[in-house]
């Protein structure tokens, strides 16, 4: 009984000097409307403060089922709004797959939110940063510190651009130079890359460019707080380690 009693104090001390925090969602959205309605005003599945899409609400749109299959050279973008705090890690995701499409599909945090500006998001108003564009003509994902084109990445391959890819950024505010990460399909093809100058964000969005047609699936942002270290712990965390280092001898 008092091995058990030690063990579980050491696994209860070890979850305490891991330090890392469940994920708080901010946002999700499945899409799951019907497809005759647009999404802009509409609230994701989870949302923060009430928020709902922001964009266009005239002429071609983004559907409430994640779709935009009119190719009348409406650029179209959707919004939402974040702004990142210092000493924590952000996590944001999309799917998304391409309908014979012959343009693009981005993803990313801005600055502001035109939703008829272009995506790719090389239009300046937007002041994107970092973001992630799907190219039609072959599928390739790239990536970009920004602000807009700046900062550009190398372009990977898909195996299969007509299928859902996964786009990802994990935006790491922990430091006074933030870092970011990009990943496809859950594999990291970029970072973490460190800012020249820490992006103004006030926004998270996706967009098609001109005629693309596409649809979107499981958007994502969710946050945790920077994990805990020896140095945030200080006194109480040496008397952790301590502690433990007795108890595991003591087993």
């Amino acid at each position: 009984m008092k091995t058990l009693k030690y063990v579980g104090l050491v696994l209860s001390l070890t979850g305490l000097w891991g330090g890392v925090a469940d994920a708080t969602v901010i946002y999700f959205d499945d899409f799951s409307g019907d497809g005759t309605g647009g999404l802009v005003g509409t609230a994701p599945d989870i949302t923060t403060g009430g928020a709902t899409w922001s964009g266009f609400t005239v002429g071609t749109v983004w559907q409430d089922n994640g779709s935009i299959t009119n190719n009348n050279n409406q650029r179209r973008n959707v919004f939402l709004p974040i702004a990142p705090e210092a000493g924590k890690v952000y996590t944001a995701k999309i799917d998304v797959v391409r309908i014979g499409t012959t343009d693009s599909f981005a993803f990313g945090f801005t600055e502001t939110n035109d939703g008829n500006d272009g995506f790719p998001l090389e239009a300046d108003s937007l002041n994107a940063s970092p973001w992630m564009t799907s190219f039609a003509v072959n599928g390739n994902v790239n990536s970009y510190l920004g602000p807009a084109n700046d900062g550009a990445g190398t372009q990977v391959s898909v195996m299969d651009p007509d299928r859902f890819n996964t786009l990802q950024m994990v935006l790491d505010t922990s430091d006074a130079t933030w870092t970011v990460e990009f990943f496809l399909n859950g594999g990291s093809i970029r970072g973490p890359a460190g800012f020249t100058e820490n992006p103004n964000i006030n926004y998270i969005g996706f967009g098609r460019y001109n005629t693309g047609t596409f649809q979107v699936d499981n958007f994502e942002l969710s946050v945790v707080p920077e994990p805990v270290s020896v140095g945030l712990l200080g006194f109480g965390g040496l008397m952790l380690l301590t502690l433990r280092s007795h108890l595991w001898r003591r087993l």
